[in-house]
């Protein structure tokens, strides 16, 4: 079983610019972890889980959030 934890610095996401997220997806991608541990998902939960929804479809992976 493949275990990861990944940072994200604030989901990922620079106001507007994607890329810093869109290269978190690639390397997540690359190692395929069984389990990810996503640490400062913010605003995973807005809009609807809009985020979140865009992470799972992205990694190919189902997403729950734990509020700090």
């Amino acid at each position: 079983m493949r275990v990861m934890s990944y940072n994200t610095l604030f989901g990922g996401h620079d106001g507007n610019d994607n890329r810093r997220f869109d290269a978190q997806v690639k390397i997540i991608n690359e190692v395929k972890p069984d389990i990810l541990l996503a640490q400062e998902a913010k605003d995973f939960q807005q809009g609807g889980m809009k985020l979140l929804f865009k992470m799972e479809d992205a990694i190919g992976m189902r997403g729950f959030l734990a509020h700090a």
